[in-house]
This record gives C-alpha cells, sequence and structure tokens, in this order.
C-alpha cells in the first residue's frame, strides 16, 4: 500500500484512463455530479473522514479495479472544480463534472508495463 504525509482520497479508475494517465496523456480525471460525490467534493475542497482540506493539500489514489493486488497510481491533487471535460478523456459533451487536475506521479505500484 502506498503511504503518503497527506491525506488521500482513493478513486478506481479502468486500464484506459489509467495508462493514459500514466504517461500523461490524461491530466484530469472526471466524476459525476450525484449525490455519492457531492459527500467528498465542494468547491475547492475534498472531505476525508469527516475533515475538508484544500484540494491542494490532498493526494489522488487512484485504483485500476478493486482487489488485494490491483495497480494504484499516488498522484499530487492540483485543483478541484467543476465544469466541462473533453470526450476524448470520457467526458459526456455538455455534462458537467468534478475536475480533479492531476499532478506528478509521486508513486506506482502493483503495475506491470
Amino acid at each position: 500500500m502506498i503511504n503518503t504525509s497527506k491525506p488521500a482520497v482513493h478513486l478506481v479508475t479502468n486500464a484506459k484512463w489509467f495508462e493514459m494517465i500514466r504517461k500523461g496523456i490524461k491530466n484530469v480525471d472526471y466524476r459525476e455530479i450525484n449525490q455519492h460525490y457531492a459527500k467528498f467534493f465542494t468547491s475547492g475542497q475534498i472531505r476525508l473522514n469527516g475533515t475538508a482540506y484544500q484540494d491542494y493539500k490532498v493526494n489522488i489514489c487512484l485504483h485500476l479495479g478493486v482487489g488485494k493486488h490491483h495497480a494504484t497510481m499516488l498522484l499530487e491533487c492540483e485543483g478541484l472544480s467543476v465544469g466541462f471535460g473533453k470526450p476524448e478523456w470520457g467526458a459526456e459533451p455538455n455534462v458537467p463534472y468534478y475536475r480533479l487536475c492531476l499532478g506528478k506521479i509521486l508513486a506506482i505500484e502493483n503495475y506491470k508495463l
């Protein structure tokens, strides 16, 4: 398990997006605006375990699937906003999303090239 000095929001993604992020092609992760994600994301803040953190004070831990030995990538969070996304990165046209701006990759575990 990847350790970090900052709190981390854990999100599951698929192989296509994981690989595009790893290669530096995709630098924004989109999450649907719904009740589930509204518990975690508000304007510029991410709530974890009842505490609200400024978006840049949290890391993002992306998991490739679920299970004991799934690939995991830890990234810096460079911002959280609401807006539209690129269809080539998985966003539906004219649909707003939570947009997590992804920064530097800090670590990758259990991933085979």
